[in-house]
């Protein structure tokens, strides 16, 4: 995670994207017609089921009885249940055949179940409903009510008993069924007799008569048995149809049928998988072995391990290798207890030459990868030490190569995809893995103590949709990938960590060091990594001279400046653990019979939820990244003395743990991890990256398949320059993979390429979908490049010089005046799909304009009900434009899809990017400027910087260049230009300094919920929300509330929250003489005050931790730390869970708005989502690329075919 921490350097996101392994980029090509209307009919028949299952919104006549309906018209459909009618014929579909199906009306219940037929064009499907809004009416008698009771056992579902397998015998072994077996076992079926309820909801005293077997039902295979009820209500009986009663145990000979049964239902395709290299043809495989069987088609051999059959062995049948189309027949025998068989099975995976010709590539050097990055060459100090640092390491290719970390999640298999109906053949295979950690011991909250000591993974995932990637697991007790382990860690009081032993640092040549890793290291490194915030480092024996020497002498822009904080720490207590305790070496280094373990504790006796801790801190983070501490204590003084700087030297853990003076260039690094730096070179611009010898993970360093070295080339070419060399370098054997999405349409159809071409389904759940937001707190050291007066007036309210002086007030202009006002129409006039078709295709991504995940759980109040879990499920809401006037009053509204539309209908020229709300928008445009006293003739000037040094692509400035035009279509005094920064500097100030219009500004989820998303929006540097989050409290201040409900809504509640203390503000400081300082009154006064945040001045407001942190006194006269990263996730956790989702998805499309308008980028994650349906990306066949459930391509996890 990257909160409230900026992204840093020249090319930086590209560079992040592409030495990531590879770029994962959208295919080509549109849906022929009967594919669109088969997405259009499946999207109407999901929609309706979705509007049913909450029931309809019943107009009709209540005085109408359910058996008197035996008809009913589609007028009649349309005006009594329009949610229903609206669910289909709002996504182009028709209804047509409604009829009332036979027996199916219930006048006790008042309802009617109809048979209802969707259509598209020439496709259709019939769906049933139970509508709502019938007169009840009452049972007239007993008869009547015995003969409902039957009827509604009639319609029960086959019911399963509930008593222990061993309780029953083979379903042969009855001749009767009692009524005392048929009670106990049959608790469902026995309720409709004993519970029912008539009209009035009173219970029908409805009494068992007797159970009679259907003659000749009996059914081992299926262990079920037929049978009829007779019911009896007074003096009344009834008898019901047949019931299927399942749950009696089958015969061996009958599971053995039962499990060729289930064999037969499973798709052949979907459980197709490489059981050979792929350029291996069916007719040369060998048979399998019973392993092999069970690893390479698991959703076969599953169907037979889990009815407790073994299997006996697996054979090729005579004549079954068919090349076409990779399919070889085999024959699978198989026994249970007494009884065996043998199958025959058709399985794919193997090369079909006559589809795909194989044209593999061999790489020039063999076992190495080329990663070439379009970037200026650029190594920053401590660009390869992650042992003080925090954040997703997903976000960065350098650290999970170099990492000495605990665990990780290791992927086999590269995920296969049917390449006509992009069909999932087969997922990767994923598993958690013990990497320096030797064994997890947990402490439960009821005292009890277990262990786990391995990383087995012999069960195999299955998936359950078109994911590309799934998790395995293991039976074995004691393994981290049993289900189990994360059911202890949910609760548990303690959780403990101990070391691998004889594993060995390395130095950048390779060679063996004598410092050996042990569990110090990893208190080292968060000691190291808290020590990046200035007050913890200078309690520690940093100074403020130190820091601007190693800003000043050794160009360090990533640490040391006065306004860094390590802000993570409110995690864990998000987790219930106590953090205090980490920088605390007896507490955190605990020995349990002589072994050291690694030890994170609970507050309380509660426990902590150390399982969502274990995915966030130590499966996607750098902040337990080992630090070398053997060497560290050996070499910190010759270290310092190293750095030359003449001043006093630190003292105390800033100085013993080299938080100056470790690994500014790849030389003063030891190396842990899988891959060490062997090279960084200035003047070629390459890096280098070897295999590691001393890792511990041994299978990677002794497979002969495995990437030994990797090399980054930068490459400062021209954009289309450098894309003829990757695509060449490609063809050669230089480059492993390529961007499907940016290659031109001749190179796509390129036999190369088509014989290369590989699918992914990649799923955007674990950070904000954007890496820049606009500033709202300009920086008061700006210097007017980036725009002149009149955007300044217009957009923060506030004049250059007004910035400048600190003296600057931006909130009302920018959350409740003219530079909201000014963003939405910008934001409304762009038709973003018609942007995407042009840099990706038609039909590659969808529109996202968005910060929020997704494919992110919303997590609302209804989660567990809602039919809608994501934000995708909302993605029209959540993405929807809208235009305000001067007076804050909507007036324009859209959605993606109305865009969608316009951008496929055949249109040339400029109005290809209108949105269908750009006409609005260029009169509101004017109105605007007319308003704020911008004369004709005069201009608002400012600059888009494209987010990376890099030169763009060809699509990608078709992208910006038609952007920029229809900006300044909107009024000719609109003066708006796009630049590539050459200059380090001015791009540093305009992304990282607050100083341009957008922020760089990194967040990874801390929990999968929309209120995390919120988190990161509204409160990181230079972009935070206060003033808006204060204009929206107050109802006397800001006339657009009317527009933004739940942004109020939300503003109140925190208002309230604040006033009431359970949103803690700091009111002192501490001091480095260890006394607590007040805070300023004033300006405490207004903190304490959520409607006078607006009143904040730039100066002032720049960075919120700075304000809200800090240290209270309780009642105890004790004092507490406040931390303000703590107190934004807990009210968002809190606001999440007390809201529907729906709510919440509103929230975020108007947090959306009140924060959008700046363009950063059309490129990268910044404007578009994933699709449904898998992407191409081009990768050497050479080569397997596995990949994680997060969606990571590792270098280490490659393998050469």
């Amino acid at each position: 995670m990257k909160k409230r921490k900026l992204l840093l350097g020249f090319g930086a996101l590209s560079a992040i994207v592409t030495s990531a392994g590879i770029a994962i980029s959208c295919g080509s090509g549109t849906d022929t017609p009967a594919q669109s209307d088969q997405t259009r009919l499946n999207a109407a028949v999901t929609a309706f089921n979705n509007a049913a299952s909450v029931s309809a919104n019943v107009t009709s006549n209540v005085t109408t009885k359910a058996s008197d309906t035996t008809t009913m018209t589609l007028a009649q459909f349309t005006n009594r249940y329009p949610n229903l009618a609206s669910a289909v014929t709002s996504r182009g579909a028709t209804i047509s055949n409604i009829s009332v199906v036979s027996d199916s009306f219930d006048d006790v219940k008042g309802t009617v179940e109809l048979s209802i037929t969707i259509k598209v064009n020439e496709l259709s499907k019939t769906e049933t409903v139970t509508v709502l809004g019938f007169a009840k009416q009452a049972l007239a008698d007993d008869a009547a009510k015995a003969a409902y009771i039957a009827r509604l056992l009639s319609k029960a579902s086959v019911s399963q008993r509930t008593a222990t397998t061993t309780t029953l015998l083979e379903a042969t072994t009855y001749t009767t069924i009692s009524n005392e077996l048929f009670s106990q076992n049959f608790t469902n079926l026995n309720d409709l007799i004993t519970a029912s309820k008539d009209s009035t909801d009173s219970v029908i005293n409805g009494t068992l008569t007797s159970v009679t077997l259907v003659p000749n039902s009996a059914n081992n295979e299926s262990a079920s048995l037929k049978v009829t009820v007779d019911v009896t209500v007074g003096g009344s009986k009834a008898t019901s149809s047949e019931i299927t009663l399942l749950g009696f145990l089958a015969s061996d000979e009958g599971v053995v049928s039962a499990i060729e049964a289930a064999l037969k239902v499973v798709s052949a395709k979907k459980s197709n998988t490489y059981f050979v290299q792929k350029t291996v043809k069916a007719s040369e495989a060998t048979a399998p072995s019973v392993e092999q069987f069970k690893n390479q088609w698991p959703a076969f051999a599953n169907k037979i391990t889990e009815r407790e059959a073994t299997i006996n062995s697996v054979a090729i049948k005579a004549n079954s290798a068919n090349d076409t189309e990779g399919k070889l027949t085999l024959d699978v025998n198989y026994t249970y207890k007494t009884a065996s068989k043998t199958v025959s099975l058709d399985v794919f995976g193997f090369s079909s030459p006559i589809v795909n010709p194989a044209v593999t590539i061999q790489p020039k050097t063999a076992r190495t990868i080329t990663f070439p990055l379009n970037a200026k060459y650029n190594s920053e100090p401590y660009a390869f030490e992650f042992s003080a640092s925090y954040g997703g390491n997903s976000n960065s290719a350098n650290s999970r190569r170099l990492n000495a970390d605990l665990f990780r999640v290791k992927a086999t298999g590269q995920p296969i995809y049917e390449k006509n109906s992009l069909e999932l053949l087969s997922p990767s295979q994923s598993y958690y893995q013990l990497l320096y950690a030797d064994s997890v011991r947990i402490t439960k909250n009821d005292g009890t103590v277990v262990t786990y000591n391995n990383d087995k993974h012999e069960i195999q995932g299955v998936a359950t949709g078109n994911e590309s990637s799934v998790f395995k697991s293991s039976s074995d007790p004691a393994s981290i990938n049993n289900p189990q382990f994360f059911s202890d860690l949910t609760g548990a009081t303690k959780l403990q960590i101990s070391i691998k032993k004889g594993f060995y640092w390395t130095d950048y040549n390779g060679a063996k060091t004598d410092y050996e890793v042990n569990a110090e290291d990893y208190f080292y490194s968060f000691n190291r990594t808290r020590m990046l915030e200035g007050s913890t480092r200078h309690e520690n024996g940093g100074s403020a001279e130190l820091d601007k020497f190693m800003i000043d002498s050794k160009n360090v822009k990533t640490r040391f400046a006065t306004s860094d904080h390590y802000p993570n720490g409110y995690l864990y207590e998000i987790f219930s653990v106590d953090a205090k305790k980490f920088a605390n070496k007896e507490q955190f280094l605990q020995q349990v019979d002589g072994t050291t373990y690694l030890t994170y504790e609970s507050f309380d006796s509660k426990g902590a939820q150390f399982a969502d801790m274990f995915g966030k801190e130590f499966i996607d983070s750098n902040e337990w990244a080992a630090a070398p501490s053997a060497y560290l204590k050996a070499k910190h003084a010759e270290l310092h003395t190293a750095l030359g700087y003449s001043g006093a030297a630190p003292t105390g853990i800033a100085y013993e743990m080299g938080i100056y003076s470790y690994g500014l260039t790849y030389k003063d690094v030891l190396y842990a991890g899988p891959y060490y730096v062997s090279e960084d070179n200035a003047t070629t611009k390459v890096q280098v990256f070897k295999t590691n010898n001393q890792y511990v993970d041994k299978e990677f360093v002794n497979s002969p398949g495995s990437i030994n070295t990797i090399q980054v080339n930068f490459d400062e070419s021209e954009a289309s320059i450098f894309e003829t060399r990757l695509f060449e370098g490609f063809r050669s054997g230089d480059n492993s993979s390529l961007s499907y999405s940016q290659l031109t349409d001749t190179r796509k159809n390129d036999s190369i390429i088509t014989s290369n071409l590989s699918y992914v389904k990649e799923l955007q759940s674990q950070n904000l979908h954007i890496r820049g937001k606009i500033v709202t707190v300009p920086n008061k050291d700006i210097d007017g490049k980036f725009y002149n007066d009149n955007f300044t007036k217009l957009v923060f309210g506030s004049t250059i010089s007004e910035i400048t002086q600190g003296t600057a007030k931006t909130g009302q202009a920018m959350f409740a005046g003219s530079g909201l006002v000014f963003r939405s129409i910008i934001e409304s006039a762009i038709n973003w799909e018609r942007i995407n078709n042009i840099f990706l295709g038609v039909d590659q991504a969808q529109a996202w304009r968005s910060g929020l995940a997704p494919d992110g759980f919303i997590g609302g109040s209804d989660q567990s009900t809602s039919t809608k879990k994501t934000v995708k499920d909302y993605s029209d809401i959540v993405n929807g434009t809208f235009v305000l006037n001067t007076n804050g009053e909507i007036v324009a509204t859209s959605v993606p899809s109305e865009n969608k539309t316009k951008a496929t209908v055949a249109v040339s020229g400029d109005i290809s990017v209108q949105s269908v709300d750009y006409e609005q928008a260029k009169k509101s445009m004017k109105e605007l400027l007319d308003k704020a006293g911008i004369a004709n003739g005069q201009k608002v000037t400012w600059k888009m910087y494209h987010n990376t040094t890099s030169a763009v692509s060809e699509k990608l400035q078709l992208a910006y260049d038609a952007i920029i035009k229809l900006i300044k279509s909107l009024d000719d005094r609109l003066d708006v230009s796009f630049e590539i920064s050459s200059q380090p500097a001015d791009f540093y100030k305009y992304f990282t300094e607050g100083k341009g219009t957008t922020q760089f500004a990194g967040w990874g989820y801390d929990y999968n919920g929309l209120g995390s998303g919120i988190d990161g929006l509204l409160w990181t540097k230079n972009t935070h929300s206060l003033a808006a989050l204060s204009l929206y409290s107050n109802d006397e201040t800001n006339e657009f509330q009317n527009s933004f409900p739940e942004f109020t809504k939300m503003a109140k509640e925190l208002k309230r929250a604040v006033a009431s203390k359970e949103f803690k503000i700091g009111t002192h400081t501490l001091e480095a003489d260890g006394t607590y300082k007040p805070k300023d009154p004033t300006l405490l006064a207004k903190l304490q005050d959520a409607s006078k945040w607006v009143e904040l001045t730039n100066s002032e407001a720049e960075y919120p931790a700075t304000l809200f942190d800090g240290y209270s006194q309780k009642a105890d006269g004790t004092w507490e730390k406040i931390d303000s990263s703590a107190q934004t996730a807990t009210f968002h956790l809190n606001y999440q869970r007390k809201n529907t989702n729906e709510s919440l998805v509103k929230l975020g499309q108007e947090i959306t708005t009140l924060l959008g308008g700046y363009i950063v980028s059309v490129s990268g994650r910044f404007r578009y989502a994933n699709i449904d349906k898998p992407t191409a990306t081009v990768i050497n066949t050479y080569y397997e690329f596995p990949m994680s459930p997060a969606g990571l391509r590792d270098v280490v996890d490659i393998r050469k075919n």
